[in-house]
């Protein structure tokens, strides 16, 4: 596997352009994790999981209702990728994005460049 690294990802799409939605969290998450979408709420999405819902666009902590989430846009400041390819849930780290397909996964984010990828959850 060949993780795709955060180094500080910073949301940047252009207005009109994006889809949010807000929800409460379970657990802590930093900006660029992928997420998904529980009986109680949203989490970074499991090491290993087939699908992502959506993705952290700010850090946050468990208990915290309103919470941005990424359904459909752009962010910056990730490394390792190459510009075009399709990248997936981690199946080594949680929330993380991955270069190498786990069994089952579905490519819900493409690197648009070399450091900002382009999401859709929808």
């Amino acid at each position: 596997m060949a993780a795709v690294t955060r180094n500080k990802a910073i949301f940047v799409s252009p207005p009109g352009y994006e889809v949010n939605d807000a929800g409460t969290l379970t657990e802590d998450v930093t900006a660029g994790d992928l997420l998904t979408n529980g009986a109680t709420g949203w989490s970074k999405a499991a090491a290993g999981v087939a699908e992502a819902h959506g993705i952290a666009l700010t850090d946050g902590y468990s208990g915290q209702a309103n919470f941005d989430i990424g359904i459909h846009g752009e962010m910056d400041g990730f490394s390792g990728m190459t510009p075009g390819a399709s990248l997936y849930p981690s199946g080594a780290v949680a929330g993380g994005l991955d270069t190498t397909q786990p069994a089952g996964a579905v490519t819900r984010v493409r690197a648009s460049t070399d450091t900002r990828i382009r999401y859709s959850f929808v």
